[in-house]
């Protein structure tokens, strides 16, 4: 763990601080499940921070996105960094990580915020105004402790401005402690949430029009989308409410699949190769498929909902959408219908 917080600040120090600056460190975004991450953080600092007579610890608001589409080497370097320095330089008390989901007031854009407080040394606001500043070496009069060259910092900021967002010292005193928030751009919107209500007991297709909770569980769903990043993020989100998820990428395996497994519902992307989403609609519907399909388009104009509906699908719904759009529509599918999907055979 001490090598993890000082080899941040050592071997990554220089040479990939003008790395960035010379555009040469690439960002390889992926999906991250923040539970994972902040496990990994615990594991990597309680024992470090006990053996100082510390306290660490680690909260997680509701409003946390259960995963983000981030660069996970970044992101936890730049925690690692720090988290490692608030442990370093702190003596006695504790050092706590809160995490939470945000609305930035300016422009509404979301955010993930990484608050972590100590109650270590601290800084002035002489010392304050240039700990971002590289080859600046910040000293105290009366202690040999020092927060060190400077290049950690930038490199943690460089690196959040990266990923989206940024790193700025909310508050700090002298021996009472400093806070620092991390904020990072946590990807396309279509992500759960933290501690969702789970049912004891998974829940049938009656339950499920029945219950007022945004949980799906016991559905089977077939997801038929041939574009990679909308299928991991689609499927996440559906197997984290609880959903169970098969994924295929073309409307010519989409019929064959629900045809040969008992599936209560497919999500079809209507734009698919070797066989369309309307293809493979009709070709189900013709064959006897009568559970509910929901079209996912690019499209929101009228006209499209129509073409898709008289193609045989259930519902509509266009992308970008929500999560709450699409709980909202999954939902509606297994609610009373005045006409049955058998309705719109061709």
């Amino acid at each position: 763990v001490l090598c993890g917080a000082a080899c941040l600040r050592g071997r990554t120090g220089l040479q990939q601080d003008h790395g960035i600056e010379a555009g040469k460190i690439e960002i390889d975004p992926e999906l991250v499940r923040i539970d994972n991450l902040l496990r990994d953080l615990r594991d990597s600092f309680t024992e470090y921070a006990k053996s100082k007579g510390l306290f660490f610890s680690i909260a997680m608001d509701e409003s946390t996105p259960v995963v983000i589409w981030s660069d996970h080497k970044r992101l936890r370097q730049i925690l690692i960094n720090i988290i490692g320095n608030a442990v370093k330089f702190t003596s006695r008390g504790a050092v706590s990580l809160h995490v939470a989901g945000k609305i930035r007031a300016i422009d509404q854009r979301r955010t993930v915020s990484f608050v972590v407080k100590d109650t270590g040394i601290g800084l002035s606001k002489e010392e304050s105004e240039q700990l971002f500043q590289p080859f600046v070496q910040i000293r105290r009069a009366g202690t040999k402790k020092t927060p060190g060259t400077g290049l950690g910092l930038v490199l943690a900021r460089q690196l959040a401005r990266l990923l989206g967002g940024d790193i700025s010292l909310v508050e700090s005193q002298p021996e009472k402690g400093s806070t620092f928030e991390i904020t990072i751009d946590p990807g396309p919107p279509l992500i759960g949430r933290t501690k969702p209500k789970v049912h004891e007991q998974p829940a049938t297709l009656t339950e499920l029009q029945q219950t007022t909770s945004n949980r799906l569980d016991g559905l089977n769903i077939l997801l038929a989308e041939d574009t990679p990043d909308q299928a991991l993020l689609i499927g996440f989100f559906l197997k984290d409410l609880g959903a169970k998820v098969e994924t295929v990428e073309n409307g010519a395996d989409a019929v064959n699949r629900s045809l040969a497994n008992n599936f209560d519902l497919i999500l079809m992307d209507m734009q698919m190769p070797i066989l369309s989403g309307f293809d493979a609609t009709q070709l189900l519907r013709r064959r006897g498929f009568t559970k509910p399909i929901v079209a996912l388009t690019a499209q929101a104009m009228k006209e499209d909902q129509e073409k898709c509906l008289a193609s045989g699908c259930t519902a509509h719904l266009a992308k970008p959408f929500t999560q709450e759009n699409l709980i909202k529509t999954i939902r509606g599918c297994f609610r009373p219908r005045e006409t049955p999907p058998e309705s719109h055979l061709h």
